[in-house]
């Protein structure tokens, strides 16, 4: 495994967190359309961040991947969550479980920060790789459509 550390980004990242967004939209044969000055808004230097958005950083300052998502919460349930919205690892840092560090590392933060008990996240049903990993860190198939996986993992009170 590559040596790493997980944190929460920061401004000056912007340049290397702009090309893994970049890289995860085109995997979804999408565009992206966050500005410098939007990822600032959501991100940066909040200590109930909008978004909460951490790094996966070599010894050299590299941005290998990043995990993303944001507090959601169930008013009827009275139970707080959070929805990741990305895991990213770049191509050349895959198989490093990278990105096991990353979602393990949002869990943790985001217990602490909204005091989520229930996390959600979609998939593509054609990543076979990102759905084994959501269900080895314990997440269950909530719903499936033809094309997307909704997953869900309860925390015990």
């Amino acid at each position: 495994m590559i040596p790493i550390r997980i944190r929460p980004v920061r401004s000056d990242d912007w340049s290397q967190f702009e090309t893994l967004v970049s890289s995860i939209a085109e995997f979804h044969k999408e565009t992206h359309g966050l500005t410098q000055a939007r990822f600032e808004e959501l991100t940066c230097g909040h200590q109930e961040p909008r978004v909460l958005a951490l790094v996966a950083e070599t010894e050299d300052g590299s941005l290998a991947g990043y995990v993303c998502g944001f507090p959601i919460f169930s008013f009827h349930k009275g139970r707080a969550g959070f929805q990741v919205d990305n895991l990213y690892v770049s191509s050349s840092f895959r198989r490093n479980r990278i990105g096991e560090a990353l979602m393990l590392a949002v869990i943790e933060r985001a217990k602490e920060i909204y005091r989520a008990e229930v996390f959600k996240l979609g998939v593509l049903d054609w990543n076979t790789a990102a759905i084994d990993l959501y269900k080895q860190l314990g997440f269950e198939e909530a719903t499936k459509d033809p094309k997307h996986i909704q997953f869900k993992r309860e925390m015990m009170p």
